[in-house]
């Protein structure tokens, strides 16, 4: 059975969460569940240092244990088709071109972004963040003597590399006059 991530859970319903948990009966299982609500984290547990002595009961103490087995944990996202792709580039982005590609052609199954992007039409450095279907793009300003460049990382599961580095491949255009004087009309919509 593949494993699944019930950690960002804004976007379905409590019925389908529901659906998705496993059934486990494994009594050595920590089976407490984290479900983030919009970006928020509740936080279900008590924080307060205890020293609890064997066999406490306390529900208000922080019971973690081992979880009775031990093995390697380091290669579990890999076996599981979890890889990031990295894109840089010297050219700059087209608006455009990369606001169809995150609207239309971002594939389903990457589910964290982030890097600096140089848009054509902006003097502007701008931070990118991704995660799940959101973005943010921030404003900021390039570091005097700076070589402009766009610098993406992609993480996913089983993502399609090559087509994947040819979408945003397709976004990038050449330097022109209209450089560095801002978007005028050409922003996200």
């Amino acid at each position: 059975m593949q494993p699944i991530d019930l950690r960002l859970t804004d976007t379905i319903t409590t019925t389908r969460i529901n659906d998705c948990e496993p059934d486990c009966t494994d009594p050595t299982h920590d089976h407490a569940h984290d479900h983030h609500d919009h970006g928020h984290n509740h936080d279900h547990h008590d924080h307060a240092d205890h020293d609890c002595e064997p066999g406490c009961t306390d529900p208000t103490h922080d019971h973690a244990h081992d979880h009775g087995h031990d093995h390697d944990h380091s290669n579990h996202l890999e076996i599981d088709g979890f890889v990031s792709v990295s894109f840089q580039s010297n050219r700059p982005f087209d608006i455009r071109k990369f606001q169809y590609f995150l609207d239309n052609q971002l594939p389903s199954n990457i589910f964290r972004a982030k890097g600096i992007l140089w848009f054509d039409e902006s003097p502007s450095r701008h931070i990118f963040h991704l995660s799940g279907k959101r973005f943010t793009i921030e404003d900021d300003d390039w570091k005097p003597g700076a070589t402009k460049t766009n610098q993406v990382v992609f993480i996913g599961q089983n993502l399609d590399q090559d087509t994947l580095l040819a979408q945003v491949e397709h976004c990038l255009t050449v330097e022109s006059i209209a450089r560095g004087k801002g978007f005028s009309g050409k922003g996200f919509s």
